[in-house]
């Protein structure tokens, strides 16, 4: 198993464009603004092999109010796995 931990500003910036993993583990930045939270959504399904996956942390109002309608749109799906204190923790995968 290969692991890769990289310490940066936002999860786009995180993920080479040429890089493709298993499985991503992120938070998304919810204090950049929605659009920052959509491009960092769009680079993480970029990211995932076909049969991979995404593990988000967000706040609870986020995931309802930007995430969960770009998903709608976007190329991947997303599941809520649990949420708690207005936190949700989210399975990204690809379409």
């Amino acid at each position: 198993l290969d692991v890769k931990i990289v310490d940066a500003v936002d999860l786009r910036s995180a993920l080479a464009p040429e890089e493709t993993f298993d499985l991503v583990l992120g938070e998304i930045s919810a204090s950049a603004g929605e659009a920052v939270a959509s491009a960092e959504l769009q680079a993480i399904a970029r990211a995932l092999k076909s049969a991979g996956q995404a593990l988000i942390l967000c706040f609870e109002k986020n995931e309802r109010e930007w995430l969960l309608p770009q998903a709608r749109k976007g190329n991947f799906n997303l599941f809520r796995l649990m949420g708690r204190e207005g936190y949700s923790v989210l399975r990204l995968s690809p379409n």
